[in-house]
């Protein structure tokens, strides 16, 4: 069948191309930007220090650098 229309087949495969390599190339940015950012050397020992307060009833928040710096330096 698809021998005898060259054109169709033409399209067909042209476009089923097109396609595997149109889902390659997003596949391929979205791994390098958000499975495997680049500038960190081994990204399974990053971490996020995290703060409790039970008197305000927060289970759990995100300490940032400078508060970090500052209870690192009172200690």
């Amino acid at each position: 069948m698809l021998a005898k229309n060259p054109g169709f087949t033409t399209v067909a495969v042209l476009t089923l191309a097109l396609g595997v390599a149109a889902n390659a190339v997003i596949f391929s940015v979205i791994n390098g930007l958000f499975l495997h950012p680049s500038g960190i050397a081994d990204p399974t020992h990053l971490f996020a220090i995290r703060v409790k307060y039970d008197k305000l009833n927060l289970k759990s928040i995100v300490v940032s650098a400078p508060a970090y710096a500052e209870v690192r330096e009172s200690c």
